[in-house]
């Protein structure tokens, strides 16, 4: 919204001072978050283009629209810079067909774009039977009856208006881009007009199929990220349809405003929890340790979007990173460059507590090569969770632990705590 503002502001005052708060603002969201970016790009790209290619004044909009590019340009560049050493290192591929099954996991689907949301099941509602029933994500992939409902009356109350025409296809764009390469209409699986890409059919006519072959947009791996887009237009018409029933049909806003209150709200993913923000049980003796030394959760893990390694590890371990200032040997990251797991690979400690967690064994040549790993890198402390679907931890890696230079230190809050044999900490 903030970007639509701003280039909106650009085409109605154009001058310096609107260009670099809209280069500010472009900026801004390169350094926040790169696929966000996109929409962000989009919108604005969107919002220029009938001012650009409009007359008179085309050199001047365009040095102005220059400005702003230059300014965005240089507020992002430490990001860009980024970008173009890991591409260098060779750390901006994916595993084969990772985003190709991303984008059909991903995709949105009929008619759960346009139902309700999930929310009014809070109020007992939810046996209506026609609301959202798609998987919980990163979001929730549905426009809402309410809003998709308005935005239609909004549509066809100022049809002839030109920004409404262009918004109704900036809506209905943005649907269908999120629909992803493939159909889905409720359980069924379509796809018309078969496409192959690489060993993954496709549908030729749906618009996502190409747009993720468009240089560096190959990388947006959730097609349903682009409702967040869809939803920009579709406020603005829905508004327009509250504009018109204020005038022709005021008692209609009272039913608005109610089935607003039954959809507005984040309904909540059932696999998503709470957890404590620190354990003084488990991390006071660690927190006091001042040494600077790595703290290792076992599991043990690497975890993005495409590429993994090892397993998955105790969520709770991110949030005491924060709490005992210690730097952590497990992360969760949008995207795992392969260069960093390669780099992992190559430290015999890992490698080995990887393999025993895959109980394979060890030789005593490579625990001697892990244990004075270990000793190199630093790890003082490893924190042993609850195993996954509350199992004891594997035998194999306490003894892997032992054999590498830990010892039990204490239990807290069914944490083992182990520290090395040679960390002089308290």
């Amino acid at each position: 919204p903030i970007a639509l503002e701003a280039a909106v502001r650009l085409t109605r005052r154009p001058g310096w001072r609107q260009a670099v708060i809209l280069g500010v603002v472009l900026g801004a969201a390169v350094l926040t978050d790169q696929e966000i970016a996109v929409l962000v790009l989009i919108a604005a790209g969107l919002a220029l283009i009938p001012w650009l290619a409009g007359r008179p004044g085309t050199v001047g909009k365009l040095r102005t629209a220059g400005l702003a590019a230059a300014v965005a340009l240089a507020l992002a560049s430490p990001q860009l810079a980024v970008i173009v050493q890991q591409a260098r290192a060779g750390g901006m591929t994916s595993p084969p067909g990772s985003l190709q099954a991303s984008y059909r996991g991903y995709a949105g689907s009929l008619p759960d774009m346009f139902a309700p949301s999930p929310r009014i099941a809070a109020f007992g509602l939810g046996h209506a039977g026609f609301i959202f029933h798609g998987p919980l994500n990163d979001g929730i992939p549905t426009f809402g009856l309410l809003l998709s409902v308005l935005a239609v009356v909004g549509t066809a109350a100022r049809w002839r208006r030109p920004s409404t025409r262009r918004l109704a296809f900036g809506w209905m764009g943005c649907a269908a881009l999120a629909l992803g390469p493939v159909l889905r209409v409720g359980p069924h699986l379509l796809i018309p007009v078969p496409h192959l890409v690489g060993n993954w059919r496709v549908s030729a006519v749906l618009p996502f199929t190409w747009f993720a072959q468009v240089p560096g947009l190959s990388g947006f791996r959730e097609p349903d990220r682009l409702m967040m887009l869809g939803l920009l237009p579709a406020a603005l018409l829905a508004g327009a349809a509250v504009e018109w029933l204020r005038q022709h049909a005021a008692p209609a806003l009272v039913a608005v405003l109610a089935f607003g209150v039954l959809e507005a709200g984040w309904s909540g993913n059932p696999g998503i929890g709470t957890m404590p923000t620190a354990l003084p049980a488990v991390d006071a003796r660690i927190a006091a340790d001042h040494s600077g030394a790595i703290v290792l959760d076992v599991p043990f893990g690497i975890r993005g979007g495409t590429y993994t390694y090892g397993g998955g590890f105790a969520p709770d371990a991110q949030v005491l990173a924060t709490a005992d200032g210690h730097p952590r040997a497990i992360g969760y990251i949008s995207r795992v460059p392969l260069p960093t797991i390669t780099g992992m690979q190559r430290h015999p400690f890992y490698a080995r507590l990887v393999a025993t967690q895959r109980r394979q064994p060890s030789t005593p040549a490579e625990l001697a090569a892990a244990r004075a790993d270990a000793r190199r890198m630093g790890i003082g402390w490893v924190l042993v969770w609850r195993w996954p679907a509350g199992l004891s931890p594997a035998p194999a890696v306490l003894s892997y632990l032992r054999a590498t230079g830990f010892r039990p230190a204490y239990r807290a809050d069914g944490v083992l705590v182990y520290r090395a044999v040679s960390h002089p900490g308290p």
